[in-house]
């Protein structure tokens, strides 16, 4: 027969279980080092396409302000009379507006005129893009307008006539009030001999 006995306290406590015994430094687990290795390839993606943009902003403001100082350059040609300020469309701008590392650009210039509601004042309208290389669609990479009012030209014109046929006059007039001068002191120095 077997003898039974009661359970002691020692009987009816928990067990422990042996654990692992933790070492004084501490680790990551590969849990946090994926995670931490996730985050830093996520940032530096962001921070790439940050600086991809940021180049593209660059070359767009660089465009545009090349496409201002060609706009000012067409505009001081059509004020010094060398470029006609009648429509033209689509025009290549002139080589000696362009900087060495654009002359195999597309930079293209446009002219409109206007008339004012003010009389003998003309609108101007210079618009200078530059278009994609690529003919086989056409992109606007830059652009830049400028408008100014300037003396209509044909104003200009019948302006100096009348300034020639005022300034002939007054040598007509001149020359004419010299002869007459000429020969009443002529004479007056006849008559005394």
């Amino acid at each position: 027969m077997t003898t039974q006995h009661s359970p002691t306290k020692q009987d009816l406590a928990p067990q422990e279980v042996p654990t692992r015994q933790r070492s004084d430094r501490a680790a990551f687990s590969l849990l946090e080092v994926l995670l931490s290795m996730a985050i830093l390839v996520g940032a530096v993606a962001v921070l790439g396409e940050l600086m991809s943009l940021g180049m593209n902003n660059v070359e767009v403001a660089r465009d545009r302000s090349r496409a201002a100082v060609m706009a000012d350059g067409i505009m001081d040609q059509i004020l010094a009379g060398l470029i006609a300020a009648q429509a033209t469309s689509e025009t290549a701008v002139p080589e000696e507006l362009l900087t060495y590392d654009e002359l195999n650009d597309n930079w293209l210039y446009s002219i409109e005129s206007a008339v004012t509601t003010d009389p003998g004042m003309t609108a101007v309208t210079v618009t200078v893009r530059r278009s994609s290389s690529d003919r086989s669609f056409d992109v606007t990479l830059a652009d830049f307008t400028l408008t100014r009012w300037i003396t209509d030209p044909a104003v200009m014109e019948e302006f100096a006539a009348a300034e020639d046929a005022a300034a002939t006059a007054a040598e007509e007039e001149a020359s004419g009030a010299e002869a007459s001068t000429s020969s009443t002191s002529g004479t007056d120095a006849g008559g005394s001999q």
